[in-house]
Parts: C-alpha cells; sequence; structure tokens
C-alpha cells in the first residue's frame, strides 16, 4: 500500500531519499547558515548605524547646544551668560570607566569662542594669535559676592549709593586648591574622577542592578568654577576694606560637551551654567534673595531709606556669604547601556533560561516518568549541563557584561 503524500511516514522516506543523494540536505544546512549570518550582519550594521546617530546628537554644533541648556537665550536678566564675549567652555575626553567602583575618569580641556555663535575651537590653539586665557579650575565649589570697593571711611562707606557699589564675585573656599590650569598650551588639560550611583528616585527591589540590568542608570555630578588669570604663577586677588580675597576674577563657563563614548556604555551629558557676571545683576539677586516682596529691585537699591537691616546685611561680606550666588558650570553625566549590550544580555538570559528549561525536562521525564530509554546510549544530558554551565563564561566576552563585586 503506497505511503499518503505528506504524512509522517512520507517525509521519513523522502528525507532519507534525499540523504542518500546528498544535495538538498547540504544545501538546506547551508541556507541556514548563510541566514544566521545574514542576520547577525543585519544586527551588526543596526547597531553600529543606532551608534552613529548617538555620536551625531552628541556632535552637534555646539551653539545649539548651549541654547539647548539655558531656558531664555536672551534675557539677560536672568543671568544669562551668552551675551558675553569671548565664551570659554569644556571639552570632555572619556579615558576609562571601572564598573566595579562606578568610578568614571574623564579629562577636560578647554575650548573658546571669540563671539557668540563661532565655532568652538580648542584653548589657546593659536586661531587667536596673542591672546592667551590662563585660568585655574576648581572642583565642587561655588561663589560668593562680596563688595570689592575700597573706601576711604569703612564706617560711612564713602556715602556710595549702593547702586554705585562693586559688587563681585569670588570662590567660596580661599583654602580651596585649584585642580589644574588650562589656557596656556593647546594640550593643557585635567583629569577628573566622578563617582556614579544609581539613577533612581526611591530604593526598591525594581532599581536594584540584579533585576534592573540591562536597563539601569548610573548617575554622576561635577562642578566647575574658573579663575581667569594674567599671569602663569598669578593668584588672583582684590584687597578691600573687609579683607584680601583670593580667587576674584571668576568668569563664567558657557557650557560643556563630551567628545566620545564607548561600546559598554553611553554617557550622556547635560549641565546648568546660571551666572551673575555683572554688578546690577548681583545687586539685584542679593536684594531679591534678602527681600522676596520687593516688586521693582532697581528702586529698592536707589531708595535711601532701604531698610536698616537689609543695609547692615548688604555692607558685611560674612553675610553676603549665605546667599547663593553661584557663578559655576554644574554637569551631570547619565550612564546608560546601549542597545547592543541589552540585546546581547536579553539573549544570553533567554538562552540560558532554555537550556535550564530543557535540561529539566529531561531530568524529570528519565527519573520521575522512569523514561530512561531518553537518554540511554546518547551523552545528551552530558552535553546539556556542560552548555548551561558554559554560558556564564559565554557572557562575559560578550559586551557590557555585569560585575559583582565578590
Amino acid at each position: 500500500m503506497p505511503t499518503r503524500r505528506y504524512s509522517r511516514e512520507w517525509w521519513h522516506s523522502t528525507w532519507d531519499r534525499a540523504v542518500a543523494k546528498r544535495v538538498w540536505p547540504r544545501a538546506l544546512y547551508i541556507a541556514f547558515g548563510i541566514g544566521i549570518i545574514t542576520i547577525w550582519i543585519g544586527l551588526t550594521v543596526h547597531f553600529a548605524t543606532d551608534q552613529v546617530r548617538w555620536d551625531r546628537g552628541d556632535d552637534q554644533p555646539f551653539a545649539q547646544m548651549i541654547r539647548a541648556n539655558t531656558s531664555s537665550h536672551n534675557q539677560s536678566s536672568t543671568g544669562d551668560i551668552f551675551d558675553i564675549d569671548p565664551q570659554f567652555s569644556l571639552s570632555g575626553s572619556l579615558k576609562s570607566f571601572n564598573p566595579m567602583t562606578r568610578n568614571l575618569n574623564i579629562e577636560w580641556s578647554g575650548l573658546f569662542q571669540a563671539h557668540k555663535g563661532d565655532d568652538p575651537v580648542p584653548l589657546a590653539n593659536g586661531t587667536y594669535p596673542n591672546m592667551y586665557w590662563l585660568m585655574n579650575i576648581y572642583r565642587d565649589i561655588s561663589t560668593v559676592a562680596f563688595d570689592a570697593s575700597v573706601y576711604e571711611n569703612f564706617i560711612t562707606r564713602d556715602d556710595i549709593p549702593l547702586a554705585d557699589r562693586n559688587y563681585t564675585l569670588r570662590i567660596d573656599n580661599s583654602t580651596a586648591k585649584h585642580i589644574g590650569s588650562i589656557g596656556w598650551h593647546e594640550w593643557d588639560s585635567i583629569s577628573t574622577d566622578i563617582t556614579f550611583q544609581q539613577n533612581a528616585e526611591k530604593s526598591d527591589w525594581k532599581s536594584q542592578p540584579l533585576f534592573s540590568y540591562p536597563f539601569d542608570e548610573w548617575k554622576g555630578r561635577i562642578v566647575f568654577v574658573a579663575d581667569l588669570l594674567w599671569d602663569e604663577n598669578e593668584k588672583t586677588h582684590t584687597n578691600t576694606s573687609q579683607g584680601n580675597y583670593t580667587g576674584t576674577n571668576i568668569v563664567p563657563f558657557a557650557g560643556a560637551r563630551l567628545e566620545d563614548n564607548s561600546l559598554n556604555w553611553r554617557f550622556s551629558l547635560t549641565f546648568t551654567n546660571k551666572c551673575y557676571n555683572n554688578y546690577t545683576l548681583i545687586r539685584k539677586q542679593i536684594l531679591n534673595s534678602l527681600n522676596p516682596n520687593t516688586t521693582e529691585v532697581l528702586e529698592a537699591e536707589l531708595d535711601p531709606n532701604l531698610d536698616a537691616s537689609l543695609v547692615e546685611i548688604l555692607d558685611n561680606d560674612n553675610v553676603l556669604k549665605v546667599i547663593p550666588m553661584p557663578c559655576n558650570l554644574d554637569i551631570t553625566i547619565v550612564a546608560t547601556r546601549p542597545p547592543l549590550v541589552q540585546f546581547a544580555a536579553i539573549l544570553a538570559l533567554f538562552v540560558n533560561w532554555i537550556s535550564t528549561m530543557f535540561i529539566f525536562v529531561l531530568t524529570a521525564e528519565s527519573l520521575v516518568m522512569r523514561r530512561g530509554f531518553m537518554l540511554s546510549g546518547t551523552d545528551l544530558l552530558g552535553v546539556t549541563f556542560t552548555s548551561l554551565f558554559a554560558l556564564p563564561s559565554v557572557r562575559l566576552l560578550l559586551p557590557g557584561k555585569l560585575f559583582l563585586k565578590p
């Protein structure tokens, strides 16, 4: 009796004949191998294209990055520093990232724009001859206001009205050591280590690395203040009636950017750089902080009958220190894992669990259901066990491997 077409027996006999002729089975596994290679190449091109798009986003014109990080580009009354010429910025180059200690090392160099909208060039690279902008860079400090005027009569302040007093900025810690200097040579740079922590609103089981990997996020922060010098060995100071202050030639940074990225991590940088950069803005901020109900600050400055307590505060630099007066570059860096790492981690997890389930079912059928014939004459169970325990070693060879502290 002939075998019914497309039945199990028919497929079995057809395959046996094809194997005997050695044509279609070979063509089939060759096609299968080519398909796997094609899929792999397609995934590689996709992830490479995605990385290019990411890099282009980081390398957009610097002026656009500056505008994107300020809420009001043309309102100088808010402390907008972008109407100042020239402008200084920082460019960060990734050096290393230690996943065990969550520590990122970045080397920062200076950027210079002669006018707003110009393309930034490395500081002191010779584009602008005979122009040197040497500055000391301080880390994780801020600035405070002080009265830089020198009075003959300190008690009466020479009867100079508040609107004519020379309020300016200085670093808030006169004993702080600068971490480096830039602007003297094109290759000047400073190296910083930034500590990262889990970027989560609250601590729960979902935010733990064991569960959030490979979609976890880490965040680090660093603050810079620049003190402009006119001599390589100089430390700026201002001698006033209330003291001799150091670090008093504060210049604002227009922004910062990262120049490169890594295979296993993506680092995105954002910054805030509010700065009160002239006498009028500083006085307004002082009075607004002391008297938030003042509607017309400028009129309050000129009012000879200004509240005596406010005048006493304005006359005392030690009290002025408690008033927020930032002129720093506050940088936040967020580290995430790129799609390639996420894909590799999910694929390894999927294959791992599939192998585990296969071994569990095979073992249960053999021991519990007493179907020992499934393993007789083969070493299938040994092969699957070996594959299961080899998967962690294979995962460690893939990008973005998970590091756990011992």
